[in-house]
């Protein structure tokens, strides 16, 4: 007997083509994972009845299964920020050897979004997890896949100090489990976006034009929620069909040292005046050979909350959250 200890925990990811839920091709690194949660739930239902002349649950029977889970990693590219969204477009860029424009842009329900995975529930752009768990015997590994994955949150963290985080919030279809090796993979070599190559700016009209970038910001958290439900229909299967998004949702939460230049625009104009707003998460990883460049455009923002405390000592701070009407 062995124990899995941590060191040789592993979470890979597959993209899926074809058809929904199933993997194609070899599996990629996801960036320097710090966390991987998935809550598988069985449903058992549970059934009492007349007749059974105890007061125990009488008979257990499979319910509907659901999957969910949570991978918190630094990212070494933008790639599940896309699939969030809904749509990735790659352009060869000019004047430079393997260099690519990435646009990232969000999907409707109205349109044919996903290129890779057709059927005929309109499937978004899914994905498969690995993680597996690995010992020093032969056949006695513990490898898990989750196939189905959807990114129902996608969550980009920014603190001063520290590198880059993503919170990925997944729902998915089905999973399996066997004892083998685990498949092989890479490690991405790019260094981890970090807070010094972060920028926030806010433009004073929804054009971009007299952009002002916001000096002080001590963290920001910029959020997608795609409400992904997972629909258990009476099609002979206990897993979900196809999940489909409802109603996108967008948070972007700032915290920074107030400054006096800045109180009049943040709290009169764009909190109480409510004046939309053009604003720009701009990340640029100079360290790497090439560009490895985020520019996250939000336009058509609207603040709706500001907590703008007076202590007793220190720097007055402001936290404000608003809500943008597009991302791109």
């Amino acid at each position: 007997m062995a124990r899995f200890l941590s060191d040789q925990s592993k979470l890979v990811v597959f993209f899926e083509s074809g058809t929904y839920a199933n993997t194609s091709g070899t599996g990629e690194w996801p960036g320097l994972v710090q966390s991987h949660d998935i809550v598988e739930s069985e449903n058992v239902i549970q059934t009492r009845y007349l007749g059974q002349l105890n007061r125990n649950v009488g008979t257990f029977n499979p319910g509907p299964t659901d999957i969910e889970g949570t991978v918190t990693f630094i990212p070494q590219d933008w790639r599940l920020l896309g699939f969030a969204l809904g749509s990735i477009s790659t352009t060869s860029g000019t004047g430079q050897t393997n260099n690519y424009r990435h646009s990232l842009a969000e999907v409707n329900t109205g349109t044919r979004g996903n290129a890779f995975t057709s059927g005929t529930f309109n499937p978004f752009i899914s994905f498969s997890l690995e993680e597996s768990r690995t010992g020093p015997t032969t056949n006695q590994q513990s490898v898990r896949t989750i196939r189905g994955c959807v990114a129902n949150t996608y969550t980009l963290n920014v603190s001063q100090g520290e590198p880059v985080s993503v919170e990925l919030g997944i729902i998915a279809q089905g999973g399996s489990w066997f004892s083998g090796n685990s498949t092989t993979v890479t490690a991405g070599s790019n260094r981890p976006y970090l807070w010094s190559d972060s920028t926030f700016a806010i433009a004073p009209d929804l054009a971009g034009t007299a952009a002002v970038v916001m000096e002080a910001v001590k963290s920001l958290s910029f959020e997608i929620n795609n409400n992904f439900t997972g629909p258990h229909y009476v099609n002979g299967s206990r897993v979900i069909q196809v999940p489909y998004p409802v109603n996108r949702d967008y948070t972007v939460e700032v915290t920074q040292d107030l400054d006096s230049t800045l109180v009049g625009s943040l709290y009169d104009v764009y909190f109480k005046g409510g004046s939309l707003f053009h604003a720009v998460i701009d990340i640029n990883n100079t360290a790497n050979a090439g560009s490895h460049r985020l520019i996250l455009t939000l336009s058509g923002c609207k603040m709706t909350e500001m907590e703008l405390p007076a202590e007793l000592e220190s720097v007055t701070e402001v936290t404000y959250t608003f809500v943008p009407g597009s991302v791109s």
